[in-house]
């Protein structure tokens, strides 16, 4: 599930404030028995997105913040570059935000005004946005993953045919041969049949481990461990989680022996990660954390 402008307005309605980075500040302000609130917005260059809206987004969409936080870096940079191209960054229910004659950031709300969104179980958000600039690499990107898939699983179909066909036509011209050797007329030999080199049980045996490895090669994108730190002292590591979970960060640990001499790892782990993303992912964890991160 991809980040989508829904979320900033689900935010900015329910929390009243919200810093998106480099874009600016939003404010909600509505009076008392009133039914519409007017929204405020400040440009600044230098803005920081708030992190209870990282931990907003890692709850709708399941993933841990420090991999939604990435997210959110790459969506607003293709909001901004929306917008410097003169293009409106559409936020429906909102308004959008353009450049203004200053080559400043500025927001033209819908009539200056929202509706303010009643509490209800039933309730949705239909994002109008997903078809723009913003939302079509996400959308490309699942499209092609599914492709990948696809042609994964055919060609796993084929290489086990293949296989199976293989053994077959292998295992058929082994009985003819031995059923086309001549018998020798004398009694104390046995018959040719012995010649058989490759007995059935082999064969059945390799086609079933020539499966079982190509099947673990295909299901090998179920999900990714991305080791972030590595501790020899058990309280450090204890400490460090410990610290993480207060930024709100789903962080797992482990330990593994190397040497004789147990090590501590923190970890943090990508179930929908396709093989394809794990170099970009690894390359954001690193910056993220600002030391080197191993996949296993």
């Amino acid at each position: 599930m991809a980040i989508s402008s829904n979320y900033i307005v689900e935010y900015l309605l329910q929390y009243k404030e919200l810093s998106l980075e480099k874009i600016g500040t939003f404010n909600v302000e509505q009076n008392a028995g009133e039914p519409t609130a007017t929204v405020y917005f400040t440009y600044n260059k230098k803005a920081e997105s708030s992190p209870g809206f990282i931990q907003f987004l890692s709850e709708k969409m399941n993933k841990p913040a420090v991999l939604v936080a990435q997210d959110l870096i790459s969506y607003l940079d293709q909001a901004r570059q929306l917008v410097n191209l003169h293009n409106p960054f559409i936020m429906e229910g909102l308004g959008y935000i353009h450049l203004d004659n200053e080559g400043k950031y500025a927001l033209n709300a819908t009539a200056n005004a929202i509706d303010v969104i009643k509490e209800s179980e039933n309730q949705t958000i239909t994002d109008m946005y997903a078809q723009s600039p913003i939302a079509a690499p996400s959308a490309n990107y699942e499209k092609h993953s599914n492709n990948r898939q696809f042609w994964w699983w055919t060609f796993a179909v084929l290489v086990i045919a293949a296989l199976a066909y293989g053994a077959y036509y292998l295992h058929s011209n082994q009985i003819l041969f031995a059923n086309n050797q001549p018998v020798d007329s004398t009694e104390e030999k046995q018959p040719s049949a012995t010649a058989v080199v490759t007995p059935k049980t082999d064969t059945a045996k390799t086609v079933a481990d020539s499966t079982k490895n190509t099947m673990q090669s295909v299901t090998k994108s179920n999900g990714f461990k991305f080791i972030i730190q590595t501790f020899v002292n058990v309280k450090n590591c204890d400490t460090r989680q410990a610290q993480l979970k207060e930024y709100h960060e789903k962080v797992g640990r482990d330990s593994i022996t190397l040497n004789g001499k147990p090590l501590y790892r923190l970890f943090v782990i990508d179930s929908l990660a396709a093989t394809t993303d794990t170099a970009r992912i690894k390359d954001s964890l690193s910056r993220y954390y600002g030391h080197p991160v191993t996949i296993e």
